[in-house]
């Protein structure tokens, strides 16, 4: 008799612990989850209209909507954990599954930098994600220093720190003054690890880069992108760039060029009143930096054999050479008046946050050496962000 009511108190017990998690569980985690987001993105509000909790296999939220006033608003029809028991216990989880996100951030006043400050994650999570998936994904973002609208869908590991699958569309992206039109990334089932990437076209000043294609990785935590085609004034351009995924950023640009028509770049620069230049320039170049701040160019490019015309017109530009050299006023007018040369070569590199072109010429005419510095290139200007 005694066993009985032992047995009957047990049951009881589990059934009254059983009701109350079916009536007061979904608020519960409905609140530590809003509690949770609300720490990753401080002084923002947080909703989340639905919960359903399958103590087995699932846990699935539905209409999360995170908004900072002024700065972004963060909308998710579903996200949904998938997880094995046993493996809670050993704090992993199998998958994560994210249904049409959508982040709309406008901080035109600001920089992106600022919009990383607002986010706080300041570390790894209890939990191990094996697999994280982004279905629909929609991203319009609008900051000093960086512009981006488009949507994609994307697969990774976050342990390995490696995609699995990515389908993208940025219809616009602008880094600085920098502009990306047309930016397709989609997953190359013949290579692994890898996906095929397009750009239509690429503005920067008066230079426009036309028809990218290439390869783009993501592996151990650093984001390549590799076999680089394109067209830059009616000629070649290929190369590698990588950067990594850090808090650094930390990137290396290397690009050759081959046959760049130089009367191309003079009429797309509107430098027809300044100069006349004919010929084609072949050369490499790297850069290195971090944040977008770049720390070293280094390249050198050669005329081809046929060599070209050089005419300079502006009676500044002549009238600094003079003085460069130590010659009397007037004399870099003269021997640059019609200067026919065989033999060219540019030396670039980067003092004090300027690009300096180091030219040597040789013709019939003599030799004629001389430096131009590019000055206000936004891209290197420390501290510009």
């Amino acid at each position: 008799m005694k066993r009985n009511r032992i047995l009957i108190y047990i049951f009881s017990t589990f059934l009254l612990l059983g009701l109350v998690l079916f009536f007061f569980a979904t608020p519960i985690i409905i609140n530590a989850a809003k509690l949770q987001l609300q720490n990753t993105f401080p002084a923002s509000a947080v909703s989340i209209e639905k919960c359903h909790f399958n103590p087995k296999s699932s846990l699935t939220f539905s209409n999360i909507n995170i908004k900072r006033e002024n700065a972004y608003n963060f909308t998710i029809k579903e996200v949904s954990i998938n997880y094995k028991i046993l493996q809670i216990f050993k704090g992993s989880i199998d998958n994560v599954r994210i249904d049409d996100p959508f982040l709309n951030v406008n901080l035109r006043k600001s920089t992106a930098v600022k919009l990383a400050e607002m986010i706080n994650i300041s570390g790894p999570g209890i939990f191990r994600i094996r697999e994280v998936d982004l279905s629909g994904a929609r991203i319009k973002l609008a900051t000093k220093d960086l512009t981006l609208d488009g949507r994609f869908s994307l697969g990774f590991s976050p342990g390995e720190k490696k995609a699995r699958h990515i389908d993208a569309v940025f219809d616009k992206l602008e880094i600085r003054d920098v502009l990306f039109e047309e930016v397709r990334i989609k997953e190359n089932p013949s290579q692994d690890i890898a996906a095929d990437f397009s750009v239509k076209r690429i503005a920067y000043n008066k230079a426009v880069i036309k028809d990218l294609t290439g390869v783009v990785r993501s592996v151990g935590g650093v984001l390549s992108l590799d076999s680089l085609k394109a067209q830059l004034f009616n000629g070649d351009v290929l190369g590698d760039i990588a950067v990594a995924l850090d808090k650094n950023r930390e990137f290396s640009i290397d690009l050759n060029f081959s046959k760049l028509d130089l009367e191309t770049l003079v009429k797309d620069f509107d430098l027809d009143g300044k100069l006349q230049l004919t010929g084609r320039l072949s050369g490499n170049i790297s850069v290195s930096g971090r944040n977008l701040d770049i720390d070293d160019i280094r390249g050198t490019f050669k005329t081809a054999s046929e060599g070209g015309l050089l005419v300079i017109k502006d009676t500044g530009f002549l009238e600094k050479l003079d003085s460069q050299a130590g010659q009397p006023a007037g004399m870099a007018a003269e021997s640059l008046k019609n200067y026919a040369y065989t033999v060219g070569i540019v030396n670039v590199s980067l003092e004090e946050g300027n690009i300096v072109l180091g030219i040597e010429m040789e013709g019939d005419a003599g030799k004629r050496t001389f430096d131009i510095v590019v000055h206000d290139m936004v891209l290197i200007k420390k501290g510009a962000l």
